[in-house]
């Protein structure tokens, strides 16, 4: 039965994803990961501010918003929008996402509160479909299971960071 959940899920991640529900894919992911995402773009909100700029905050929390209102916001809304504003920018530069399928295809235990679920999806976007095998890591969170947030959403915030210290201010 155990296994079964972390199996269902990693489906119903999947599933908030492929419908842009990114406040119930949040719900799938360790609070601890939330926490730490929401501090790396909390710090890309406050150099903006530095910088006399708002681009993020804008695109992410819209034009009448303040700084408190990012830095004071629940981790999952932070991710949510996050989400919102990085699935539209790749909408814009590349095309749509579309998910066809998803399907777990089995899982490999490290230990017995660490699992790594092997999933193969379908996924369309822009132009380019493909077929993708990834593995999902999840954790044990107290008497459940999360989902270990994936390292390209982890690496996400650190490179938008990197590229504005590097972009020449005005």
């Amino acid at each position: 039965a155990f296994a079964q959940s972390r199996q269902s899920l990693v489906e119903r991640y999947f599933s908030a994803i492929a419908r842009k529900d990114y406040v119930a894919a949040a719900q799938c992911i360790r609070q601890a990961d939330l926490y730490e995402f929401k501090n790396t773009f909390s710090s890309i909100y406050r150099l903006e501010a530095r910088n006399g700029k708002r681009e993020l905050l804008d695109a992410t929390f819209g034009s009448s918003a303040r700084l408190e209102d990012a830095l004071n916001a629940k981790p999952d809304d932070m991710f949510s929008r996050t989400m919102n504003y990085v699935m539209a920018a790749t909408a814009s530069s590349v095309g749509n996402t579309q998910f066809y399928s998803t399907r777990v295809l089995g899982e490999v235990p490290e230990g017995t509160s660490l699992v790594h679920e092997v999933v193969r999806s379908d996924v369309q976007v822009g132009p380019y479909r493909t077929n993708k095998v990834e593995v999902i890591s999840l954790a044990a969170e107290g008497s459940n299971w999360k989902i270990i947030l994936p390292d390209q959403l982890k690496n996400f915030g650190a490179m938008i960071k990197q590229q504005m210290e590097r972009r020449p201010q005005r």
